[in-house]
């Protein structure tokens, strides 16, 4: 089953955090789970879109999105969300054999 894990922030981790989480979003690449990094208060930092253009991935398994307070109606912000999970990385990872045609 494909997994959609949000991860919601206003700030970036440390410097010695970085690498890491560059190394385990790369080797979790093949693993049927994606992961949306949602930037809130105005917050989009380099680094949330170095992970969503990140080289050396069997898939794109990240996206990026950003709030900044503004009010959006719940059908726009979870369109918004959910976009890049339903209309690139779910028909991707079926074609790769990471999802099954069902899941």
């Amino acid at each position: 089953m494909p997994t959609l894990v949000f991860f919601v922030t206003d700030g970036a981790p440390d410097s010695g955090t970085k690498q890491r989480v560059k190394q385990l979003l790369v080797d979790a690449a093949d693993k049927p789970v994606f992961w949306q990094f949602i930037g809130v208060n105005g917050f989009r930092p380099t680094f949330l879109e170095e992970l969503d253009e990140m080289p050396g991935r069997v898939l794109d398994n990240v996206g990026l999105t950003a709030f900044d307070g503004e009010s959006a109606t719940d059908e726009a912000w979870f369109g918004e969300v959910l976009r890049e999970f339903v209309t690139s990385w779910l028909p991707a990872a079926r074609s790769a054999g990471i999802v099954a045609s069902g899941g």
